[in-house]
């Protein structure tokens, strides 16, 4: 039976290689990813807007305020429903209307990761993924996870399914997404 997992967490706590380390670790099982970052991003590019992490924040404000604060999670949902993967994990849980969209699968669950916020700045400035994240400063980076689409992260975490803290070295985290597959994945 497909299981559905949102991830949710900060600003470069560490989805990604949650991910990455998720996958290789329930090989062979195939895993899809799903973001609701890839649906703004591709409006985004669509309208020739700069893909900053600014730029998103506020085009996810937008259509939550002026087409409903639910219309990005059908978006998600739509594309979950598509999926025949093992396992699906919705990158990028934001919003209540994320949690009740995956709560409506039976087999779904939420992983809050998070991690010290200058940790995740350091990681920001070396990664440099968004537009503007090479030379973010601290202040700017602590500013903008005051933006509305972050805001509910830490209250979601607190009611996730599962939580891992990412402040220390890669094995320390795989560490952690092994803690989880065996008390969530595994023979369930």
């Amino acid at each position: 039976m497909k299981k559905i997992i949102g991830l949710t967490g900060e600003p470069r706590a560490g989805k990604s290689s949650f991910i990455k380390i998720l996958t290789e670790i329930v090989k062979p099982l195939t895993i899809e990813r799903i973001s609701s970052g890839e649906i703004l991003t591709a409006i985004a590019d669509a309208v020739g807007l700069q893909k900053s992490r600014s730029n998103l924040q506020n085009l996810a404000i937008a259509i939550y305020d002026n087409l409903g604060k639910d219309v990005i999670s059908y978006a998600v949902l739509a594309k979950m429903a598509k999926n025949y993967s093992d396992i699906i994990i919705f990158d990028g849980v934001r919003w209540e209307s994320d949690v009740d969209m995956l709560r409506r699968f039976e087999n779904s669950m939420i992983v809050y990761i998070t991690a010290d916020v200058r940790i995740r700045w350091q990681r920001a400035r070396k990664a440099a993924e968004k537009a503007d994240e090479a030379v973010v400063s601290l202040d700017q980076f602590e500013k903008e996870e005051q933006a509305r689409t972050e805001l509910l992260i830490r209250k979601i975490g607190e009611r996730a399914d599962f939580r891992i803290t990412n402040n220390g070295t890669e094995n320390d985290l795989r560490k952690q997404v092994l803690d989880f597959y065996k008390q969530k994945l595994k023979g369930h």
